[in-house]
């Protein structure tokens, strides 16, 4: 487990922070126009949204003729270029985004002309074009393995965008459930990322990539702490909350078989330290939560799916946010642990979204936001 003090010798105390950009294997620090990378900012999420990146190129334009300098801008500003960005200090740096160029804007609204440069992962594909067809696939995992096969993504991992795919077994291949009930899997007037979204709601995974490997997995399934952080411990502004409204102390869900009529339920009782003492228990235990949904087809299925949904919503329990020094390996779908500010505010969180961002002012930051079901034994 990394922490802040282990860090410091690696980073050179956190001193002289540095971001490189390669944008199709060429270093943007290699130029020699004259131009300046001024900020970076890269939003990474565990969530189904696809991450991003943004550069801003100062010292591009010719001052004599007042036109952008064309020529040295052109390698770096090219849509569909495979973009790689690392972040770190001068005594090292680490991948943090890899995706492709989708957008870039000339811009001069303070006085200071520059180019924005807009990057998303393998997302910004998926999201391209609506299909209509059965797949091959009869498991939802071999499924989402399936929509890779495209030359579209098979260029992607030639290239390096995609580096590997981590989809283990859904729960449906687990059981053999197409095997029992004839499933076939089809893809309704909707996008490769529709469809994927589609079926990590239904199978309870997470579905995001991270550093060139597309994720398809089961929710929360890294049960791994790889950080702590602290006020003294590169924790600069934090918020950390808890709330017991979105919580239930039951929950039961369900559906329609489709074959014979008949009524397909789960219940499951929930329970989690909530509280330092006996009062948000005993609110929280009379309260009962009840799901309907059309799409299960067995006792199976429907277990699986309420302890996704439970799950979900007792992660809205506790809420954490802050703002700490840049650190590389601050990923989403990762555990974090937050010390020194003790019991409650001291707890493990999942972390869901994280903003690694770079500018001359404010040098380089990490802003978190991450979540917890429960409060720390």
């Amino acid at each position: 487990m990394m922490n802040y003090d282990s860090l410091k010798n690696v980073y050179g105390n956190f001193q002289l922070p540095k971001a490189e950009v390669l944008v199709e294997g060429k270093s943007f620090g290699e130029n020699r126009a004259g131009m300046l990378i001024d900020e970076v900012r890269v939003e990474l999420s565990c969530g189904f949204e696809a991450a991003e990146a943004v550069f801003c190129i100062t010292g591009c334009v010719d001052l004599d003729t007042g036109m952008y300098k064309t020529k040295e801008l052109k390698p770096f500003i090219l849509l569909g270029s495979y973009v790689l960005i690392k972040m770190g200090y001068r005594s090292g740096t680490k991948e943090v985004f890899r995706g492709f160029i989708s957008r870039t804007e000339f811009v001069n609204e303070d006085g200071t002309p520059s180019v924005e440069v807009t990057s998303v992962d393998v997302k910004g594909i998926m999201m391209a074009n609506t299909y209509a067809r059965q797949l091959k696939a009869r498991y939802v995992s071999d499924a989402v393995r399936e929509l890779f096969d495209k030359p579209s993504y098979q260029e992607l991992s030639a290239r390096g965008i995609i580096g590997k795919l981590d989809i283990p077994p859904t729960p449906d291949k687990t059981r053999g459930e197409a095997d029992k009930n004839l499933v076939s899997i089809e893809m309704v007037s909707e996008s490769d990322y529709e469809f994927a979204v589609r079926w990590a709601r239904r199978s309870g995974c997470e579905f995001y990539t991270s550093l060139g490997t597309v994720r398809f997995r089961k929710a929360r399934s890294d049960e791994k702490t790889y950080f702590t952080l602290g006020p003294g411990d590169g924790m600069t502004q934090y918020r950390i909350s808890y709330d017991v409204s979105p919580l239930a102390g039951k929950a039961e869900i369900r559906g329609m078989e489709d074959g014979r009529g008949e009524v397909i339920k789960a219940k499951k009782k929930i329970s989690r330290r909530i509280s330092l003492g006996n009062y948000a228990g005993k609110l929280v235990d009379q309260s009962e939560k009840i799901y309907i949904d059309s799409t299960l087809r067995s006792k199976e299925e429907a277990a699986e799916r309420l302890e996704y949904l439970a799950e979900r919503t007792a992660y809205r329990f506790g809420t954490f946010e802050c703002e700490c020094v840049g650190v590389p390996e601050l990923l989403p779908g990762r555990y974090i642990e937050v010390e020194g500010l003790g019991s409650p505010a001291d707890n493990r969180f999942y972390v869901e979204e994280v903003l690694h961002s770079m500018d001359s002012l404010s040098g380089y930051r990490c802003r978190i936001k991450g979540r917890t079901d429960k409060l720390k034994d």
